[in-house]
């Protein structure tokens, strides 16, 4: 199927279950975790929550998990606790192919592999305590 049908189709999505349907249907890897953080970005109304009209109007960049807050990251942004850990490593076939996989923290998969392809070593893209809130990066070492 083209990339912008699609897309379409994926936005159409009634729910993160039907999302994932059509994931298999197109030979598209996808964990349920994965459909529910894709499906709540498609599924945003334009319209901001307080917690993202509190970022974007001089609250900070923060995400509320689990009762703590976190900063908010970006793929290409260096780390800035100095604590960056690689999730990533480099294995290399009996064939001499090499592959990137991940280390420690395996969720979010897709997301991951996105970030990693537009980061390098020392940035947020490729660390261990880069964690996802619907599709939203934030560094775990982060709370408040």
């Amino acid at each position: 199927m083209e990339y912008e049908k699609l897309m379409e189709k994926a936005k159409g999505a009634k729910s993160a279950e039907e999302l994932l349907a059509l994931a298999k249907e197109n030979d598209i890897e996808m964990t349920e975790e994965e459909a529910e953080e894709t499906f709540a970005m498609l599924g945003k109304s334009g319209e901001l929550s307080d917690e993202e009209l509190a970022n974007v109007s001089g609250g900070g960049c923060h995400v509320n998990v689990g009762g703590k807050s976190f900063v908010v990251v970006t793929s290409a942004l260096n780390c800035m606790n100095g604590r960056y850990e690689s999730n990533w490593t480099t294995k290399t076939s009996y064939m001499g192919i090499k592959t990137d996989e991940l280390v420690y923290a395996k969720d979010s998969f897709t997301l991951r592999k996105t970030w990693f392809g537009v980061s390098k070593d020392g940035q947020c893209g490729r660390c261990r305590w880069l964690c996802f809130k619907g599709g939203t990066g934030y560094c775990r070492l982060t709370a408040e």
